[in-house]
């Protein structure tokens, strides 16, 4: 499934409220939430980017030491 999508502004809400929930846990609930209202497509795209960013997160903190 490709979940790029065009830049929206409900998607960058969405990314802004992930990255501030601090547990696995309700960084699921917040997806599923996304899914029940929006449809599978959108959850994706928010788990793939959540996940691109935390990714590149680590690469900037191992890159500093």
């Amino acid at each position: 499934m490709n979940t790029k999508g065009p830049a929206t502004e409900a998607h960058e809400r969405h990314m802004e409220a992930i990255k501030r929930i601090s547990t696995s846990a309700g960084r699921r609930e917040y997806i599923a939430q996304v899914q029940r209202a929006e449809g599978r497509f959108a959850a994706k795209w928010l788990s793939d980017d959540y996940a691109q960013w935390w990714q590149d997160q680590q690469k900037k903190r191992t890159q500093r030491t």
